[in-house]
């Protein structure tokens, strides 16, 4: 937030300054004018002439110190805020500025770094202590706790910031991601659709409020006709934004529309092979909507997923006790979280536990054997087995809540797999859900909590494994893998291509789906091998056919809804 001028507010300043001041306020509107125009050094210069005459005049450090960030000298704008803070005759709104624009600065650095964040988030509230209603102040927090995962308090922030600001389009964007991740579908249209009718609204916004438009069309209400004319919006108004243009693709493919294929498909590849070379972030959906791009090579479809994950390789890890970490080992000593790259040996699931210390076991609660000196702790209250965290956002009336019911129900019957399944979902109400709840040997729900608090949630549970379900596709909250919330993670089901990150260990698939000459160059995790398939399924279920006659048309529309969300 700059200080600045208008005319009448001008005219009114000079009137009430000191003779002996002047030079220096005219100082400062000339560089106020200047930083209008774009003309930054310029400004700079002027507000440091302003500042030379009087050097207690807050209004010229708080905007040297948004200039100077401009320029990406964020140490030196610091410095000029810091400034402004200890300013005595400073105005309570100079001062909140001065920690929004600090703290600002502080979160752009953090990226995922959750302790910068928290750095961030207390210059706001302190901001705030100054001027309650300072509505970039909270956004700006806003952000941070959304960064944070703490969405509901970041919704709140949101909320006041619009009702301070009506025509604030990002923060309107934000609450529609919220309620994207809350499956509020109405709610998400409306926010989405205000962030695109603001009047102060950018290009970059017009182009991400036109795009979420259509995400939350093809992944929340399923009208993926609908969503393909805002994705073309979206790509109307930037003919640079990738996102958009592979999310095109991928929908025109799911409608079986071929018509300009040929054309696009190598636009799309074309697009993400200058991303991968330039080393610019994607957006989180990038590696999974472009999965099925075949002219993209497998070191490229890697390149795509490191850059999609390298802000949370950042991330420090979680802690966990030290008698927890030694569970499982490595052969020959190798530590845990070490030997990432390319698998040059790829192995079966049973090496592959056999390798962690971990014997098949025979289900009575006894530990087995140890191996390179390490022996995995079993479940009394379950009767014994491994601990497994599965992690997912799908536990519901979607393809992932089907495939997993088989997969919770075998470890069940079974008792040799403790399931832990981590819900950061909303609740459906529906059948599906109700079979993880109560198959799962134990059911978390964090939809509602932040990441560290839901990393340490699982890690409460100590399990020895901790699986995503979850990839790159939508819904994905990587900041909580990335915490390591158990010694081994493993990439498993949801995204059957490489995650590309240094917390992930392990992908979890099969030879078909990933032949072990596209695993040497085309995935950073090592590759643990299922045998025949290594999708999970429910297999009980059986399904009648539609009778003919008056109830043929119920029939066949329950056999849609059963299937659509595939």
């Amino acid at each position: 937030m700059r200080a600045g001028f208008d005319d009448v507010g001008y005219a009114e300043i000079l009137a009430r300054v000191p003779e002996r001041d002047l030079p220096a306020y005219q100082a400062l509107y000339r560089a106020v004018e200047f930083h209008d125009r774009g003309e930054i050094d310029a400004a700079i210069s002027q507000y440091r002439v302003a500042i030379n005459m009087t050097n207690d005049l807050a209004s010229a450090w708080l905007n040297l110190g948004l200039a100077l960030a401009m320029l990406d000298r964020e140490d030196e704008a610091i410095d000029a805020y810091k400034v402004v803070i200890k300013l005595p005759n400073a105005l309570p709104i100079e001062v909140a500025s001065a920690y929004c624009n600090h703290g600002h600065l502080v979160q752009t650095r953090a990226g995922e770094d959750y302790a910068l964040l928290a750095e961030g988030i207390s210059l706001f509230q302190r901001g705030l202590e100054r001027v309650p209603d300072h509505s970039t102040c909270l956004y700006n927090f806003g952000l941070g706790m959304e960064k944070l995962g703490r969405y509901p308090e970041a919704k709140n922030l949101y909320t006041r910031a619009v009702g301070l600001d009506p025509f604030m389009g990002n923060a309107h964007l934000n609450l529609g991601n919220i309620a994207f991740r809350q499956a509020n579908w109405t709610e998400g249209i409306l926010c989405y659709e205000r962030a695109h009718q603001s009047p102060d609204a950018d290009q970059r916004l017009l182009t991400v409020s036109s795009f979420m438009l259509g995400q939350l069309h093809r992944h929340g209400i399923g009208n993926v006709r609908k969503a393909v004319e805002y994705y073309k919006r979206s790509y109307d108004t930037d003919n640079t934004y990738k996102d958009a243009l592979c999310a095109i693709l991928q929908s025109l493919r799911s409608l079986c529309l071929w018509e300009g294929w040929e054309s696009l498909e190598p636009r799309v590849a074309s697009a993400i092979m200058d991303q991968v070379s330039s080393g610019k972030e994607p957006g989180p959906q990038s590696p999974y909507e472009t999965r099925l791009t075949g002219e993209l090579k497998p070191s490229q479809h890697l390149g795509l997923a490191r850059l999609a994950s390298q802000q949370f390789d950042r991330v420090e890890r979680l802690p966990l006790p030290e008698d927890h970490t030694r569970r499982l080992s490595f052969r020959q000593g190798e530590a845990l979280g070490q030997g990432r790259g390319l698998q040059q040996d790829s192995i079966s699931f049973d090496e592959w536990l056999r390798r962690q210390g971990i014997e098949a076991g025979d289900g009575n609660g006894e530990e087995a054997g140890p191996r390179g000196g390490a022996s995995v702790r079993r479940r009394a209250a379950a009767g014994g087995g491994l601990v497994v965290a599965y992690w997912s956002y799908d536990y519901r009336d979607h393809a992932m809540g089907h495939l997993t019911r088989g997969l919770f129900c075998s470890h069940q019957a079974h008792n040799r797999v403790f399931a832990v399944a981590a819900s950061y979902g909303h609740d459906d109400g529906s059948p599906v859900r109700r079979s993880a709840e109560n198959c799962a040997g134990k059911f978390l729900d964090v939809s509602l909590a932040g990441h560290a608090e839901s990393a340490k949630a699982v890690a409460a549970e100590r399990p020895e494994i901790f699986v995503d379900l979850m990839g790159h596709t939508t819904g994905a909250r990587p900041g909580i893998p990335a915490l390591k919330p158990a010694p081994v993670v493993a990439s498993y089901l949801g995204f059957p291509g490489t995650v590309g990150a240094e917390y992930t260990d392990y992908t979890i698939a099969d030879r078909t789906t990933v032949p072990p000459e596209l695993a040497n160059v085309g995935f950073s995790e090592k590759m643990v091998y299922l045998p025949h398939s290594y999708q999970v399924n429910n297999y009980n279920v059986s399904y009648g056919f539609c009778p003919g006659g008056e109830g043929l048309g119920e029939c066949q529309a329950s056999v849609r809804q059963d299937f659509w969300p595939v």
